[in-house]
């Protein structure tokens, strides 16, 4: 990740089916990474952070971290247990590089999407001022509307949920189908408002890794 002066190695366990996704790395938890870092300055006048969907490397969560933020990552059990062993990696990495986290050791738990589990979780934990999410945006072709639009409800209510007053959600994905449609008329029923995509081309990245990625910013919908 450019601007960060060690490497973020991630396990990617496989078996004999590959990869599932939760495991992959995909290029938008680099991009968005990236983005944290490059924008330093206003990722650092926020002061809790949590990513959904963090996967086994919680290359967000810990970018956090490294620039001072209380850091959550939250996924399925078994991508939690790789994600705590690559924070750890990264934790160390950057000690080793003379350049330690600057915040907290990255917090990492359980979430189900869901209003009651994010409302549990926020009772528990707090809301947070950031949050982070890497293909969270994602219906393939072919998957059932009916499945598409519940997926995306859970997903925008749990946003809601941990998502506190002035906060705002930062999400990296590659658009995939028209189903995707649903995740954005979701939002005014959580009076939730969506950018339109962020610019990518200043990062410090190849234009192969940032090609056809979009990056929004989710906020509350301000009633003048």
């Amino acid at each position: 990740v450019p601007g960060v002066p060690f490497e973020l190695v991630v396990g990617q366990p496989q078996d004999e089916r590959g990869d599932a996704t939760g495991f992959a790395v995909w290029r938008s938890s680099v991009v968005l990474a990236s983005y944290l870092v490059e924008h330093a300055a206003a990722t650092t006048a926020r002061t809790r952070a949590i990513e959904l969907g963090c996967g086994s490397g919680a290359l967000a969560a810990s970018v956090a971290a490294w620039l001072g933020l209380e850091s959550h990552a939250t996924d399925r059990p078994r991508l939690v247990a790789v994600a705590r062993e690559s924070c750890a990696a990264h934790r160390l990495a950057a000690q080793q590089a003379g350049a330690p986290m600057a915040g907290p050791r990255v917090v990492l738990r359980d979430l189900e999407w869901g209003r009651q589990a994010a409302a549990s979780y926020a009772s528990l934990h707090g809301k947070f001022d950031l949050l982070l999410g890497s293909e969270l945006v994602y219906a393939l072709k072919g998957v059932p509307v009916d499945a598409a639009i519940t997926a995306f409800r859970n997903l925008v209510a749990t946003i809601d949920a941990l998502l506190a007053p002035g906060g705002h959600a930062l999400l990296a994905y590659c658009p995939r189908s028209e189903l995707e449609a649903y995740f954005f008329k979701t939002l005014p029923e959580f009076h939730l408002v969506a950018s339109d995509p962020l610019p990518l081309q200043h990062l410090k990245l190849s234009p192969d890794l940032i090609a056809g990625l979009h990056l929004i910013s989710l906020s509350r919908q301000v009633n003048v």
